[in-house]
């Protein structure tokens, strides 16, 4: 119930907005009030998402800075960070508190600095499609991709110094920051939009035939392309079809809807995550975990096409298409047993 509250006046003022093309001079105001409200809630549940008590236990073993820790298996950043932490409190709402809200404001602060976006679809889309699935479960990678959303403008801009800083912080906490890093550069490739998503889904196509970037996955961590495989199974036709026609409208909205440099290079490292997608395809949910750091670009490119597009009907049509598509997730998210909402209270 406490998810329908939150959506329905997020859902009326993205509605508002999208119609009128008007963003009013209190929107970054209204838009961090539901940021501090989300945050909120993040940091007061108790046992919500299916990891949370595993980073509950990971919590209460972890030592305060200066003595000796145990889970060297886990990025530094995000142990140092957490024995820091310990200094001040041995309560897992601090932990909780401070992990959300460092998640959501950079994500807010990323947002801001895009021009002429919609703020309040942007973070409907992220409550709907990443708040339980990543907030509440995948942390640590939320975190990564929240800084990924405030590098954005810094890697399309070509601010290289600023790309590495945040890259290294993020795989401190995540070993997919690095994919902050691979942007970059791949932002650098001049090529027409078509001929890039052919060409790489050719090299994708190869990749997955010869088992090229499973081969690498194994190399750099044993047998976790192996496990993943065996574990959760392939990807399936209907998914690569679902993941395609997004690509395809995206591909479609960047040529012929929104030209500018900002949308169309934000397509393109949108599509990095289509291709190794595709190339991980016998290890879907290794695949997925990859896609879903690239996948939280859609919160921005639907945001701009709700925006910039000129013409009442196709912002009608495109939020038509982008709240049913992401309504579809949220439904799922909230219908999962393990994000029945219950706070410490």
């Amino acid at each position: 119930m406490i998810y329908l509250i939150i959506f329905t006046p997020l859902f009326i003022f993205s509605l508002f907005a999208t119609l009128t093309k008007n963003v009013s001079k209190y929107s970054d105001t209204i838009g961090l009030f539901f940021i501090v409200i989300l945050s909120f809630i993040a940091s007061i549940r108790y046992r919500v998402g299916t990891d949370f008590s595993s980073y509950e236990s990971i919590w209460n073993g972890i030592r305060p800075l200066g003595e000796h820790q145990t889970y060297t298996y886990l990025e530094p950043g995000f142990v140092y960070f957490l024995s820091f932490l310990k200094l001040f409190s041995n309560s897992s709402v601090l932990f909780f508190s401070t992990m959300s809200i460092l998640t959501l404001y950079i994500l807010y602060k990323g947002i801001k600095k895009i021009n002429n976006i919609n703020i309040y679809v942007a973070i409907a889309l992220y409550f709907m499609i990443f708040y339980m699935p990543y907030l509440f479960n995948g942390m640590r990678q939320a975190l990564s991709m929240s800084i990924f959303i405030y590098s954005l403008t810094y890697i399309i801009n070509g601010n290289f110094k600023k790309v590495l800083f945040l890259s290294l912080i993020a795989t401190s906490f995540h070993v997919t920051g690095f994919l902050i890093l691979i942007s970059y550069f791949i932002s650098k490739i001049k090529i027409n939009l078509v001929y890039y998503f052919l060409l790489g889904v050719l090299i994708s196509f190869l990749f997955y035939y010869f088992g090229v970037l499973g081969y690498l996955v194994d190399l750099l961590t044993p047998g976790k392309f192996t496990t993943y495989a065996n574990s959760w199974g392939k990807t399936s036709f209907f998914q690569l079809v679902v993941r395609t026609m997004i690509a395809i409208f995206f591909i479609f909205s960047a040529t012929k809807v929104i030209k500018n440099k900002f949308f169309v290079k934000t397509v393109m490292i949108y599509l990095i995550g289509y291709f190794i997608y595709i190339s991980l395809a016998d290890a879907n949910m290794l695949a997925t975990r990859f896609n879903m750091f690239f996948r939280v670009l859609e919160i921005i490119l639907f945001s701009i096409l709700l925006y910039q597009s000129k013409y009442l009907f196709n912002r009608i049509i495109f939020f038509i298409f982008t709240f049913i598509m992401s309504g579809s997730i949220f439904y799922l998210n909230i219908s999962n047993p393990d994000n029945i909402y219950e706070s410490i209270f």
